[in-house]
């Protein structure tokens, strides 16, 4: 692993080598992960209106949260964007033509490095193959009074990885 002030790398064995994590810091990279996170996200939530993914909206949320980027080349294959001051990773999105080569792992890796302690994260309950891959690597579901919800119609769990 290679890093440089602000700008972390690291390779993955699975995801293949030439696939690192770097933070996004302009507007192009920030592009390139709105459009990760619009088509990936219409992928793994078939059953919600396209609408409910727009490359928008993620740029709007990305203005307060830390963007880290999976990168093969030059191109953005996947994503996560992390709410530092809650320890809460907001979106892991991996572009589905590389989904199950490890990047969204190498993701989760990255940010657990940077958060230097546990992340906590909501999954809707619908997303089965989501609650899968985070159960795999570890993550708990929790159970208080706080950790279980509906949002627009979705209901949630809240998932935690130390």
């Amino acid at each position: 692993m290679a890093s440089t002030p602000g700008h972390r790398t690291r390779s993955s064995a699975d995801a293949g080598a030439h696939v690192w994590v770097t933070r996004a810091h302009t507007r192009d990279e920030l592009a390139a992960a709105a459009a990760v996170y619009e088509r990936s996200g219409r992928a793994a939530f078939s059953w919600r209106a396209p609408s409910w993914f727009v490359a928008e909206d993620f740029l709007r949320f990305a203005e307060e949260e830390e963007v880290y980027l999976a990168r093969l080349g030059h191109s953005v294959v996947g994503l996560a964007s992390y709410y530092v001051p809650h320890h809460f990773l907001h979106c892991l999105y991996v572009d589905p033509a590389m989904q199950g080569r490890g990047i969204g792992r190498l993701l989760v890796a990255h940010l657990r490095a940077r958060a230097g302690g546990g992340i906590t994260l909501k999954v809707d309950l619908e997303n089965h193959a989501a609650i899968a891959f985070y159960e795999a690597g570890g993550w708990t579901a929790l159970s208080g009074p706080d950790d279980t919800g509906r949002e627009a119609g979705a209901a949630w769990r809240r998932y935690r990885l130390d």
